[in-house]
């Protein structure tokens, strides 16, 4: 048994538990010109290859009784990889398929089993960006099993042909079989509870004093307020999601026109501006400029939690108009939240005792006692600069893009990944905020090409 950090563990009792800790990753894959595409068998090597590579694949979840404990990993001795793969209907539209995707995220992992499963949707017609049938490959996972920098590179080294640079195999996480159930860890939890809940105060009390420190040397910084929006709500549909294909050399274009900013400073000058016009194209201007919550990875390696992240709070400036100056100040508001990052980094979070993440999984989903103000009104996640997959089962891999994770008070996400010579920006929300992300895509592209405009002047 391995026993998760209770960073890995808040996904299985926070929020819904499912649409605020499950991810879906699509792969768009080009069929070939005599019309055939990926099969079904080459989907199983391919998973068969990437459960090799870590044991949360082939893990599952046990709970301790009455929660005394965090919950742990235990290999699954019932494990078999085609109760884990999918096939579906040949010939779906781009519409049908969005719908089936939305279907598949809508329905939660099966908790006895390894937290993850494949679909292959064969010869979807009118993709974006595509001149004829793709199949696409959509595998649901887990965050408490994964994070999306642990996601790439072990689905970039398994799935990828072998002809491509796939890099070195990544390191593995591995379940030692000591088997040990829930009943005897529930003992072993009433044991050593004194010296649990002796740590966890401790931790709190040092964490208190450090912040404490930080603060008095750098001076607390002002938060950036959050004014109302639609997406800042509770869960009310089903999670919908859709992408647009950006041009790389149109970003890196406008970059050049921003003295020290990146490509992703770009994107988020980009996406402020497309949510500033679509709200105000409903008839919902925003009051205040837009904070986005944007990832930013502390990923070491594979020992300690398997969400090795830390959220930052970036000021998005919509309230500027001109896009080049927009970016500016956006650039100068990311390296600020990295830097917070980077000084918080030094603080170890302690870890919470079983007892206590069951409580407050119980408050973050009662809407009396979980009101709290928003921190911000979109997510924009980019999972850094290790590259996907671009061939698969002698098939090109033309677009990847996600379902994300969406949370009460926080109902649109973005994320964005370099595919060859373009970004594919893919958005999730929740359907009863926006019944249709392809109006707001409009926008994103109406965005690049304001921003690229500028950059030309």
């Amino acid at each position: 048994m391995h026993q998760m950090s209770s960073r890995d563990a808040a996904y299985l009792f926070l929020g819904d538990r499912h649409a605020s800790a499950t991810v879906i990753s699509v792969w768009v894959l080009r069929d070939h010109a005599d019309g055939t595409g990926v099969s079904q068998d080459e989907v199983l090597a391919r998973v068969r290859a990437m459960t090799a590579l870590d044991d949360h694949f082939v893990s599952r979840v046990r709970h301790v009784p009455l929660s005394l404990g965090r919950p742990f990993w235990q290999r699954d001795p019932e494990f078999d990889v085609t109760r884990h793969c999918f096939d579906h209907a040949t010939g779906l539209t781009w519409s049908e398929a969005t719908v089936e995707i939305s279907r598949i995220g809508a329905r939660p992992l099966a908790p006895d089993r390894p937290l993850w499963r494949a679909h292959l949707l064969p010869a979807v017609d009118g993709v974006p960006g595509q001149s004829g049938p793709s199949s696409l490959l959509a595998i649901m996972w887990h965050h408490a099993a994964f994070d999306g920098m642990r996601w790439t590179e072990l689905t970039r080294y398994a799935l990828a042909d072998a002809g491509e640079n796939r890099g070195p195999a990544p390191d593995g996480w591995r379940v030692d079989d000591d088997g040990i159930g829930p009943a005897a860890a529930a003992v072993r939890e009433i044991v050593l509870a004194p010296v649990t809940w002796t740590r966890f105060l401790v931790g709190i009390l040092r964490s208190l004093r450090s912040r404490e420190r930080q603060n008095d040397h750098a001076g607390r910084p002002d938060a950036v307020p959050c004014p109302p929006t639609r997406f800042i709500a509770r869960e009310r549909g089903e999670r919908v999601c859709s992408f647009v294909p950006v041009p790389l050399a149109a970003v890196l274009d406008i970059r050049r026109s921003c003295p020290g900013a990146t490509v992703n400073d770009v994107m988020l000058s980009v996406i402020g501006g497309a949510l500033r016009d679509y709200l105000a194209g409903l008839g919902e201007p925003p009051a205040a400029t837009l904070p986005a919550l944007v990832p930013i990875s502390t990923r070491t390696g594979t020992d300690g939690p398997v969400n090795q992240f830390a959220a930052s709070i970036v000021d998005l400036h919509t309230d500027i108009d001109h896009p080049l100056e927009r970016v500016a100040a956006v650039s100068a508001s990311a390296t600020a939240a990295k830097a917070r990052v980077r000084a918080s980094q030094s603080e170890r979070t302690p870890e919470l005792p079983g007892p206590l993440l069951r409580l407050l999984g119980g408050v973050s989903r009662s809407s009396r006692l979980n009101a709290r103000p928003a921190v911000a009104t979109v997510a924009i996640t980019n999972v850094g600069p290790t590259r996907g997959v671009e061939t698969m089962a002698g098939s090109s891999v033309d677009a990847m893009y996600g379902m994300q994770t969406l949370s009460a008070g926080c109902l649109l996400a973005h994320s964005i990944r370099t595919v060859r010579d373009r970004l594919i920006v893919s958005v999730t929300t929740d359907d009863s905020v926006m019944a249709d992300p392809s109006v707001y895509l409009g926008f994103i592209e109406a965005s690049v090409a304001a921003h690229r405009a500028a950059s030309l002047v």
